[in-house]
């Protein structure tokens, strides 16, 4: 199969978790977050996205067997950068964080997509 199948909730994860990458690193400090850690969420979305872009067939089990880590790392990152004290709405928006992005509740149907390129 040279596309994938995914639901459109993980969709919208892996396009939030992949701009919180993009724009964690200058913050890291500012928040307090671990070094490492962040590396480590890092180092998961760029292997999703390195399976995904790379290898078609193998992709589609990938992502699925690979969201409910990058779920829940999301989450614990968002919940880290949210209690620090220097957290701000324009951090928060600058990682797409904050409401405009929809990432605290989505109330998306469950569908699923059809896609062959995540960009």
């Amino acid at each position: 199969m040279g596309s994938l199948y995914k639901k459109n909730d993980d969709l919208i994860l892996l396009r939030q978790a992949v701009r919180l990458c993009q724009g964690i690193e200058p913050y890291i400090d500012v928040l307090g977050l671990n070094w490492n850690e962040v590396r480590n969420f890092k180092d998961e979305i760029q292997a999703i996205m390195y399976v995904t872009e790379n290898f078609k067939s193998l992709a589609n089990s990938f992502f699925i067997s690979n969201m409910g880590t990058v779920r829940r790392s999301m989450r614990l990152l968002v919940q880290q950068c949210e209690t620090s004290a220097n957290y701000t709405p324009e951090i928060g928006k600058a990682l797409g964080i904050e409401k405009d992005t929809g990432y605290h509740a989505p109330s998306y149907p469950d569908l699923t997509v059809y896609l062959s390129n995540l960009n």
